[in-house]
């Protein structure tokens, strides 16, 4: 753990740098094996070492093993030109085997571009590239996924979901033990026949970025081919992968919905708006395995039977 005030590390690391709060530091580094956590309050310079030699500047390569944490408040330059010896400014470039993880959508980073570096050069790995929530990235937000997720619970419940916020909970619920991150809504709808605002349709945000599985297979390229069902299709495949990734057992595979393939109402079948699981009431439900507008609705069950959500990132 590096204490306050200005600290320069220049050699090879093999093992994490916990850069204490309030703290500045300025990594001038070959290899860092280990995450580098950046503490709230603190300051964090990032870029690769250049030595000089007779025949001028040598770059030495230099890579990060692990994580880069940026706590709440924090900010880091990334990666950050330095004066050399010869009075010029420069600037090395950096390989990052690992995600740069801001917490609390607080952090601040700013990425220099002038010498020539992408974020592709440094994050070789696009699921690390892309796994960021930082506040801000030169002033908008850092690298926004490629993609939103889309998932079908595990757990399966009654009816009585305790309305549509009960549902939208436990999506989160089941997307945050899964590490997904991100906010979710369920794909459900309820309210009355003016009621026009209950449903995916009013509720959702409308991507313009494909819909992933869990196991990243796109299941629809943006909101409006998702509620565009095509002849004989509407998904490009089910939504059969619940929050970790695995296929549905075939026990699982009826899904509360109440919802039309274009995402509205489709009538007061919803259990009393989803809050009852009574054994003389029904309730609107999709089917997991299919593609067709079936995925949404194709049977209607008691509501005292147990069935999953189709959950959506926003």
């Amino acid at each position: 753990r590096l204490a306050n005030g200005l600290n320069t590390v220049t050699s090879t690391q093999d093992r994490a740098i916990d850069i204490g709060r309030s703290s500045t530091l300025s990594l001038r580094f070959f290899d860092v094996t280990g995450r580098i956590d950046i503490s709230t309050g603190s300051h964090a310079e990032i870029s690769r070492r250049l030595n000089v030699e007779p025949a001028g500047f040598t770059s030495v390569a230099a890579v990060i093993t692990g994580d880069i944490r940026v706590r709440s408040g924090a900010q880091v330059e990334f990666p950050s030109p330095f004066l050399a010896r010869n009075g010029s400014v420069r600037q090395g470039s950096v390989t990052v085997n690992g995600v740069l993880r801001c917490f609390g959508n607080q952090g601040h980073v700013t990425f220099d571009t002038r010498f020539g570096q992408t974020i592709q050069d440094v994050f070789p790995s696009e699921a690390d590239r892309l796994d960021s929530q930082c506040n801000d990235f030169n002033g908008i937000p850092v690298l926004p996924p490629p993609f939103k997720t889309v998932f079908v619970t595990l757990t399966s419940s009654t009816a009585n979901l305790g309305g549509l916020a009960g549902a939208d909970a436990i999506c989160q619920a089941r997307a945050d033990a899964a590490g997904l991150g991100g906010t979710y809504l369920a794909w459900l709808s309820a309210g009355a026949d003016d009621d026009f605002t209950s449903n995916p349709a009013a509720r959702f945000t409308r991507a313009t970025i494909p819909y992933k599985r869990t196991d990243a297979v796109v299941v629809a390229d943006d909101f409006d081919d998702l509620v565009d069902c095509g002849n004989p299709n509407c998904l490009q495949v089910p939504i059969d992968r619940d929050e970790t990734g695995a296929p549905l057992p075939p026990s699982a595979v009826h899904v509360w919905t109440n919802t039309t393939s274009g995402g509205e109402r489709i009538s007061n079948t919803h259990c009393q708006n989803w809050t009852s699981e009574s054994t003389s009431l029904s309730g609107n439900a999709g089917h997991a395995n299919r593609i067709d507008q079936q995925w949404t609705l194709s049977h209607t069950h008691f509501c005292s039977e147990a069935h999953s959500l189709y959950c959506f990132q926003q």
